[in-house]
């Protein structure tokens, strides 16, 4: 539990005394067989099992080991245990890399590919979602995307990387977009400006 390093501290005492009180040890797997004596289902999913045999089903070596892909699958697989379909995700993926085709359809690929296996390996959930309808002018949006708007609502004008690899979708995204209209038709305009040498 230890090299989990997205929790707190004081989450991450609380989960101790949790576990050491139901006299399960303070690992992953005490958590999970904790969660299992509580009657949850836990479906183990192995990403790293599903890009190795896409790879050699698709005969596309590349898939083994793209493990940025692990987004993708899991929505994927969550989509098949819920039962729901997977067109909107396969919509916004070609949206997300509608300028990379081959990245697209690779990913499009293994979204299928969790999908099916999903409907396939697994029991149905016993709990289902209803479709909500879309509002109009609701927007889904990454994360990425969602920080520029944030930025640019809130008026920020001079934004810089350094270094620009971790942030280079969020400073595509804001030069694409450097006039937006926010309230009282003020224009938000964002310089952005790359300082790696």
């Amino acid at each position: 539990m230890d090299e989990v390093h997205t929790l707190d501290a004081q989450f991450k005492e609380r989960l101790k005394k949790y576990l050491t009180s139901k006299n399960k040890p303070f690992t992953i797997q005490g958590l999970l067989d904790e969660a299992k004596e509580r009657g949850i289902t836990l479906y183990p999913v192995s990403f790293r099992e599903i890009l190795a045999n896409l790879a050699d089903e698709t005969k596309n070596p590349k898939l083994r080991g793209m493990f940025r892909m692990q987004n993708v699958l899991a929505v994927s697989v969550s989509l098949g245990l819920l039962g729901l379909p997977p067109d909107t995700l396969l919509k916004s993926v070609g949206n997300i890399f509608s300028r990379k085709a081959e990245i697209a359809e690779m990913n499009k690929t293994a979204a299928n590919y969790a999908y099916n296996l999903a409907t396939v390996k697994y029991s149905k959930f016993k709990y289902q979602l209803p479709q909500i309808p879309k509002e109009e002018h609701t927007m889904v949006v990454q994360g990425f995307q969602s920080t520029s708007l944030g930025k640019i609502a809130c008026g920020c004008r001079f934004q810089s990387y350094y270094p620009i690899t971790p942030a280079s979708d969020e400073s595509v995204f804001l030069e694409s977009n450097e006039i937006f209209e926010v309230e009282n038709n003020r224009p938000g305009s964002t310089l952005v400006v790359q300082t790696e040498d």
